[in-house]
């Protein structure tokens, strides 16, 4: 799994992770997803949002595209 690359304040890409970019966004309490990645992946994607997100939970999860 890709590493996780800050782009912004709170903001972090996966690139390429899962079968596509996954971003993460980070608020006070919760974490935003965009993007999970592709299904055969979930547990390492997880995972690596996981460690970005530092023990917040992950409240919002935006798929635009779906990747099987």
């Amino acid at each position: 799994m890709p590493a996780a690359v800050q782009v912004g304040e709170s903001v972090f890409v996966i690139a390429g992770g899962g079968g596509g970019n996954v971003v993460v966004a980070l608020g006070p309490d919760a974490a935003l997803v965009v993007n999970g990645g592709h299904a055969s992946r979930a547990p390492a994607t997880l995972a690596r949002v996981q460690e970005v997100a530092g023990g917040r939970p992950i409240r919002t999860l935006f798929n635009t595209d779906w990747h099987a």
